[in-house]
């Protein structure tokens, strides 16, 4: 599998709540597909205590598909699959309250592979990331926010 692969394939598992069993030596194994597997992130958000499975919430026009996991502490994992095999990346503007985002007035979101914060967003703002085809993902996380952006 390419990388893009390898990355939904661990983010899904990880919405779905799916045993993470492995049939491979992690000694030899790329460097890739080993962060991939041990992804903290994605192990919190597999192994969360609601032990809550994943819904796919909305299917795009582009045939992006996304899924929702809910988790402790208000907090929601998100995955955007791209499962054509071919074209271009595609840029997606998601409203928040789509997401099903309006129980609190703002929130953090933070990119799940990297963890890396991606801003404070309102309850009425959109959320805008590049999804590569060919089964990749873009997989993100939120929490509720006591900060104000406006």
């Amino acid at each position: 599998m390419s990388p893009g692969q390898s990355r939904a394939q661990m983010a899904l598992w990880s919405i779905m709540a799916a045993p993470l069993i492995l049939s491979v030596d992690l000694r030899t194994i790329s460097d890739w597909a080993k962060a991939i597997i041990l992804n903290k992130n994605l192990i919190a958000i597999n192994q969360d205590p609601l032990g809550n499975m994943g819904l796919r919430i909305l299917q795009l026009n582009n045939h992006v598909e996304v899924w929702r996991k809910e988790l402790t502490n208000n907090r929601i994992a998100f995955v955007a699959l791209y499962p054509e095999p071919y074209g271009t990346p595609i840029h997606l503007k998601l409203n928040l309250t789509t997401l099903g985002l309006d129980q609190h007035h703002n929130y953090n979101i933070f990119e799940t592979f990297t963890g890396q914060f991606e801003g404070l967003f309102h309850s009425t703002d959109s959320y805008n990331f590049t999804i590569n085809p060919s089964g990749d993902v873009h997989a993100f996380y939120v929490e509720p926010s006591t900060s104000f952006n406006y």
